[in-house]
């Protein structure tokens, strides 16, 4: 199978058979565009940039410096978009280079900027053409990179003030521990004690048995154990569907993994398939060639017996017959 159209020729029945049941429908959905699985949120970019080849090369500051502008303003966009979508922002900024005479491109780094020093592309197109025009070797230049790398998210863009640095921990651990109920009303039956059960004295027996009993801080406090456990066996479910809906269980070993890593893993399999048939052809022929070279000895042997009888024979023809005494 050389490319989809192949695969579309295949029935399902077909490509289980040959492939496996989900990785059958997997190939049978695949091809003709069918997909399931949820649209999930795209992830922050590692890096960003905007380039720029000149066919003809630029041997002026003057034409190079309105390239600054443009390039700059879009890298400035980018940079700010992005800081407002994932609040990430880079960690180095960099300008890459090619000239006539070197077509590798060369960089050279900025540095980190901080948000103040990027309000607007201005300050960020001085800041390349500053480093650009300090280069020896930069023209005449037929390519211009602007890059941000190391985009990482970014702590001053949360909304904490410096006080939440000098929280102490026993503020922390009382914070996360559950808040115990509030107190109870005390019971002016029972001398003003609210830990005792407001039972009549006149109660007995049966009476005393369906007594309506009033809760206690045991009672609370395996409540909130209950509900806690509820918690986490929901949060386990969740991540259980949740690994469902993004992994499938392969036929061939019983593991289950990730929708992208599908092809990777159905080519691994093929691998250790045709390994496998090289590693039994191997054998058969490894066996088949020392048998016929036993057999060959064989022979061997049985023509070097024969040569040997024919020698002792033909000795023996013309061995002189011995003089007999008169």
């Amino acid at each position: 199978m050389a490319c989809i159209r192949c695969i579309r020729s295949y029935s399902l029945e077909e490509l289980q058979r040959r492939f496996g049941e989900s990785t059958g429908v997997y190939l049978y959905n695949i091809c003709r565009g069918i997909d399931h699985e949820e649209v999930t949120a795209s992830k922050p970019p590692q890096s960003l940039m905007a380039a720029k080849s000149f066919t003809t090369p630029i041997t002026r500051r003057e034409e190079m410096q309105k390239w600054f502008s443009i390039l700059a303003a879009e890298l400035h966009r980018r940079i700010m978009d992005h800081f407002e979508e994932f609040a990430i922002w880079p960690r180095n900024i960099t300008i890459k280079y090619a000239t006539v005479n070197n077509r590798t491109y060369r960089s050279k780094s900025l540095g980190s900027l901080h948000r103040n020093e990027l309000k607007t592309p201005d300050s960020l197109a001085k800041r390349f053409a500053n480093t650009f025009h300090s280069l020896e070797d930069a023209y005449p230049c037929v390519g211009l990179d602007l890059c941000a790398t190391g985009l990482v998210p970014d702590e001053s863009a949360t909304s904490y003030t410096i006080n939440r640095f000098f929280t102490k921990s026993t503020d922390l651990l009382a914070d996360s521990k559950p808040k115990p109920s509030a107190p109870r009303e005390p019971n002016n039956n029972n001398n003003n004690n609210p830990l005792k059960k407001s039972i009549s004295p006149e109660r007995k027996g049966l009476d005393l048995f369906f007594a309506k009993k009033e809760p206690s801080a045991s009672d609370d406090d395996d409540d909130h154990h209950h509900h806690h456990r509820q918690v986490q066996s929901n949060q386990k479910q969740v991540e259980k569907e949740e690994e469902d809906e993004t992994t499938f269980m392969c036929d061939k070993c019983q593991k289950r993994i990730s929708i992208d890593s599908v092809q990777e893993h159905s080519d691994y399999h093929f691998a250790l398939e045709i390994m496998e048939q090289e590693r039994q052809n191997s054998s058969l022929v490894s066996s088949t060639a020392n048998h016929s070279h036993s057999q060959k000895r064989s022979n061997s042997h049985h023509r070097e017996e024969d040569t040997e009888q024919k020698k002792k024979k033909r000795a023996l023809f013309f061995k002189p017959r011995s003089s007999s005494s008169s």
